[in-house]
């Protein structure tokens, strides 16, 4: 995919695509370039990877199905205005999503199976995800204070076929609102407030089992501290100080001191 630099917040998805990348999770590669069409130049453009089995391979998996709910009724050009205007809106949408495979895989029935169980609660969310992968990729998310990459709409799940357990994939995570603190976990405050503006229906079982929030807070004491933040940037150095160069050519005075919001 192509993106001018704004749609993605200048950097702050590729912040969030490294924080996937430290802590084990599926991430997608960023890169810059230079558009031209017809020999006119565009400027500065954000490459970001597709999902599919490229994704896999570079990112250490076996190769399995990858599953995700389709957006039917979910009209992009009027989101928000849906969201706000018919909170319900959505909650059917999701509702009636179907389980799509994004390419044809002989174990693709075995992941919808699974999915298809956990949503009706007739198999318990232990024995469907990976609980810490799926806990950390929360965890994460709850430190930087942004879930829209956990939307139903934008995650994926990848299934481990030797594991026969799902690993979601966050799409479009960035480092945009670092301060959507609550008093509890965001998802959690979320659903207690009936989700109006933030669908994240497909993971409500997940927070009813008291194993799962107690796997995402003993991440969160991990992540949340000066330690690991410190030496995720110290292990990204040299990668920013080249994309803040990039994005210099299309915000000279841009600098995200994205280190110093999240201490």
């Amino acid at each position: 995919y192509l993106h001018y630099p704004q749609k993605r917040h200048n950097l702050f998805e590729w912040y969030g695509d490294n924080i996937l990348k430290k802590t084990g999770l599926i991430y997608h590669k960023n890169d810059f370039l230079e558009l031209s069409i017809n020999k006119t130049n565009c400027g500065l453009y954000l490459v970001e990877e597709h999902t599919n089995k490229k994704l896999l391979i570079r990112n250490n998996r076996l190769i399995g199905p990858i599953i995700y709910f389709s957006k039917k009724g979910l009209r992009h050009d009027r989101y928000f205005e849906t969201i706000i205007d018919h909170p319900k809106a959505n909650e059917e949408n999701f509702i009636n999503a179907e389980i799509l495979a994004k390419y044809p895989h002989k174990m693709n029935t075995r992941a919808k199976e699974l999915m298809n169980g956990y949503l009706s609660g007739k198999i318990p969310p232990e024995k469907v995800f990976n609980f810490s992968k799926t806990a950390t990729i929360f965890a994460i998310s709850e430190m930087v204070g942004y879930i829209h990459q956990l939307q139903y709409h934008n995650v994926k799940f990848y299934y481990n076929p030797i594991e026969d357990r799902l690993e979601p994939i966050a799409n479009d995570f960035q480092f945009h609102q670092l301060s959507n603190w609550t008093n509890e976990l965001i998802a959690l405050d979320l659903f207690k407030k009936q989700n109006k503006h933030i669908v994240l229906h497909w993971s409500e079982n997940l927070f009813k089992s008291q194993k799962f929030i107690e796997t995402v807070i003993k991440k969160l004491r991990v992540f949340a501290t000066e330690k690991f933040i410190n030496s995720f940037f110290q292990e990204i150095k040299n990668e920013e100080d080249y994309a803040q160069q990039c994005m210099s050519r299309f915000d000279p005075i841009y600098f995200p001191d994205i280190k110093f919001i999240l201490n």
